[in-house]
C-alpha cells in the first residue's frame, strides 16, 4: 500500500510558527506596551523575521530555516535579559513565551525532516 503523505500537512509547525511571528509582530500594540521602545522594536522585528522565514519553510522547506527560527526563539528568550527590558512584565512573558514555542517547533519540525534524520544516524558517534 502507498500511501501519499502531503508536505503541507507534516509542516503545520511552520504555519504555526508564522502565526506567532503575526502574534508578535502585533503583540505590543495589543498587550499595551507599544510605546516601551526596546521591546517593541525587537518584537516587531523579531516577529517579521520569524513570518519570513516560516512562510519560506512552508514553500520550500529547508534546515537552515528551521535553525534561523531557533535562533530567533533563543534570541526572544533571552533579549529580555540581554537588552534590560525595562516596562511591563507582559513584554518580558511575551518574549519567552513566544521564544520558547518557536524555538520548540523549528526544533521539532527540523527533528521530524528526514533528510535531517539521515544526516544525524551518518553523523551519530559509534559506540
Amino acid at each position: 500500500m502507498n500511501v501519499s503523505i502531503d508536505m503541507n500537512v507534516m509542516r503545520w509547525q511552520d504555519r504555526l510558527t508564522a502565526m506567532l511571528g503575526g502574534w508578535l509582530l502585533v503583540s505590543p500594540m495589543l498587550l499595551g506596551y507599544g510605546d516601551v521602545l526596546m521591546p517593541t522594536r525587537n518584537a516587531v522585528l523579531v516577529g517579521i523575521l520569524i513570518m519570513i522565514v516560516a512562510v519560506e519553510a512552508l514553500d520550500v522547506p529547508a534546515k537552515w530555516e528551521e535553525a534561523i527560527n531557533i535562533l530567533l526563539g533563543v534570541w526572544l528568550m533571552v533579549s529580555p535579559f540581554l537588552a534590560s527590558f525595562r516596562g511591563p512584565l507582559d513584554a518580558t512573558f511575551n518574549s519567552l513565551s513566544v521564544g520558547f514555542l518557536v524555538t520548540l517547533l523549528a526544533v521539532w519540525a527540523m527533528l521530524r525532516d528526514q533528510d535531517f534524520r539521515h544526516w544525524r544516524q551518518r553523523h551519530r558517534p559509534h559506540a
